[in-house]
């Protein structure tokens, strides 16, 4: 009983146990901590896992939804191009240039509706740019400035290139 009592009042005894005990503690609660932590992170990475699969989605969906106004917009136009075809090739009936151009025209004007956008008119002259324009002919070797005349024209979709014009030199005279 005494023996209780004198380490109960030594300084120097009791003194590394408390400081042993709240280490421990600090331990424990560091640890609580981190775990905490670490279903803090799990959960705000399924989160934005969860978030990311929506937005793919949704980028899907719009995507396709974007693609069915321009099939929507082209749709007559094409079918009457394939009925025209079939009243030519099969049927064996005239069907007028006019008629089949202005059909064609109409599916061309619902593509440029979505944004597709023809660079060059047949027939124009312009300076050839080897980014813009590609040589009708494999043998022709045209240099970037070079005057040029446009023999098919190229298209872009938002700013992107799809297919350069097809161009010719133009001789130049001396």
């Amino acid at each position: 009983d005494n023996r209780r009592s004198m380490n109960e009042q030594n300084p120097a005894t009791t003194r590394p146990i408390d400081d042993l005990l709240a280490l421990r503690q600090q331990l424990q609660s560091a640890q609580l901590e981190l775990e905490a932590r670490a279903r803090t992170i799990r959960s705000l990475t399924a989160e934005l896992d969860a978030m990311r699969a929506r937005q793919d989605e949704r980028a899907r969906e719009s995507a396709g939804s974007q693609l069915e106004s321009v099939l929507r917009d082209a749709a007559t136009p094409a079918a009457q191009l394939v009925a025209q075809a079939y009243l030519l090739e099969q049927q064996g009936k005239p069907v007028q240039a006019r008629d089949i151009l202005n059909v064609a025209r109409r599916l061309l004007r619902a593509l440029e509706k979505h944004g597709l956008a023809l660079e060059g008119e047949p027939g124009g002259e312009v300076r050839f740019d080897p980014d813009r324009h590609a040589p009708l002919s494999a043998q022709a070797a045209l240099q970037p400035g070079q005057r040029a005349v446009v023999r098919f024209p190229g298209a872009s979709f938002d700013g992107r290139i799809l297919t350069r014009a097809a161009v010719e030199a133009i001789e130049e005279s001396a």
